[in-house]
């Protein structure tokens, strides 16, 4: 996808946006509040359209928030609960976009936006009217009502598709908020987003067992190489 990245550059972007998101979904179960900018870099990712490289899609400056979630859960050696808690999100969420990535191949006016990977046809078709909606009214990638409007989506199809609950841990009084519950569920499709190119490049789940000092390297390099 980008000739000035290695696939295993590539995979460690897609694994930074992948925390990215699940970072910010963590913050706003236990504090109600999310960083705009992380979580607008996440979402917006659901609407970029035939990108010609992977910087359009995930610029790696606006990655630093996944890139130190990633350090901080996988590479320290913290047995806490929330570092426990936030290693079992990232796991679900790749448990989950790899379920929907597994799903038939289908034609469709966004199957371009998931590298014609295997997404089931009316998920795409309904996130198409979502998105064509939010560009009508001139909605930003993190207003409410975008964020409603995706997590509408995740509601109808994705967590029918799974057949199984994503169990979100936090504080209760932030939890049952209806803009909290959106937000939640519009980063957890853009987690899915990432989880789905992150395998179209080869990444797959047990390199977080046998392969992380590797990813910790490329990580670092990356960063240094990069800024």
């Amino acid at each position: 996808m980008n000739q000035n990245y290695s696939e295993l550059e590539q995979q460690i972007i897609c694994f930074a946006a992948i925390c990215q998101s699940v970072g910010q979904i963590s913050t706003l179960a236990h504090k109600g509040t999310w960083d705009e900018e992380s979580s607008r870099i996440a979402i917006r990712a659901l609407a970029v359209d035939s990108p010609n490289s992977i910087d359009e899609i995930y610029p790696l400056e606006k990655l630093q928030s996944g890139f130190k979630f990633f350090f901080e859960t996988f590479e320290s050696n913290r047995t806490d609960a929330q570092m426990i808690d936030q290693s079992r999100m990232v796991m679900y969420i790749i448990h989950l976009g790899t379920s929907f990535y597994k799903q038939l191949i289908v034609k469709s006016p966004l199957a371009k936006i998931f590298s014609m990977q295997k997404v089931p046809k009316d998920v795409l078709d309904m996130l198409d009217q979502a998105l064509n909606k939010s560009r009508q009214y001139g909605y930003s990638p993190t207003s409410n009502e975008n964020v409603a409007n995706i997590a509408e989506v995740y509601t109808a199809k994705i967590s029918k598709i799974t057949a199984s609950s994503f169990k979100i841990y936090g504080n209760a009084c932030y939890l049952k908020q209806q803009v909290i519950q959106d937000r939640i569920r519009a980063l957890i499709f853009a987690a899915i987003r990432a989880v789905i190119l992150w395998r179209q490049l080869g990444g797959k789940g047990r390199d977080l067992l046998f392969n992380r000092k590797k990813m910790f390297t490329c990580a670092h390099q990356l960063l240094q190489h990069r800024s």
